[in-house]
């Protein structure tokens, strides 16, 4: 009898040997390489280089449905949408997120530290948020994002029409008042400059001159009434 061939020493790949996990999100299951994951945050790798039980029979949260690893104060459908851009296959998957879906995964990769995920989100939501002034101020604070705050004020400052109970609803009455101050303040400016200016041609200089400086003047000011969002620039 033939003695039993002896199988050469098997190792794991130090590349191609993906760690899976599985987490618990409301009252769904997901399984997920974790590579992405601890790649991108420090919250995800601390949690992934916790000392693991020592006895081989002992399992440990996230290798199976019965012991998943437990994500609390997280929607389920927010954590779908935050896998999908994550692990897209082709940026493309991208268009057909909705700027709902795109604040989920914001607010997912703000709440995780992924900066580099963070910064890629804020890049496809800007121009979906490009033309209403109102929500660039309210996504801008409420996800700390500079560019989008200080675009918004800037385009509500400018805006010819008064404002009314509509942007109070949207913005708050705080910061309505505000701009309405800085508005009346501007407008004060643009009547002194134009004073003894007969001319339709001079005036118009006199403003095509004036308003880069006093669209930065408005930037500066509204961003200092806003200095204590913590906003951090886009």
């Amino acid at each position: 009898m033939n003695p039993p061939e002896t199988r050469p020493n098997i190792i794991r790949d130090e590349d191609f040997y993906l760690q899976h996990s599985i987490f618990l999100v409301e009252n769904r299951l997901f399984k997920v390489p974790i590579l992405h994951l601890v790649e991108e945050s420090d919250v995800f790798r601390t949690m992934f280089q916790l000392p693991q039980a020592s006895n081989s029979d002992t399992l440990v949260d996230g290798m199976t449905d019965e012991r998943p690893i437990v994500l609390q104060g997280v929607k389920s459908d927010d954590f779908k949408q935050f896998l999908r851009v994550v692990y897209a296959r082709r940026p493309l998957e991208y268009d057909a997120l909705t700027l709902d879906q795109w604040g989920s995964v914001l607010e997912l990769s703000s709440k995780w530290d992924m900066e580099g995920i963070r910064k890629m989100v804020i890049r496809n939501m800007t121009p979906l948020l490009a033309n209403d002034s109102h929500n660039l101020v309210v996504w801008g604070s409420k996800f700390s994002v500079m560019g989008w705050i200080s675009d918004g004020l800037v385009a509500l400052v400018n805006r010819l029409d008064p404002m009314t109970e509509t942007d109070v609803a949207k913005v708050g009455l705080s910061i309505v008042m505000k701009i309405a101050a800085i508005r009346e303040g501007a407008k004060a400016r643009e009547v002194i400059e134009y004073q003894g200016l007969n001319s339709f041609v001079n005036r118009r200089t006199v403003k095509e001159k004036t308003a880069p400086e006093t669209e930065e003047q408005i930037r500066t000011m509204l961003l200092a009434i806003l200095n204590g969002s913590s906003a951090k620039p886009s």
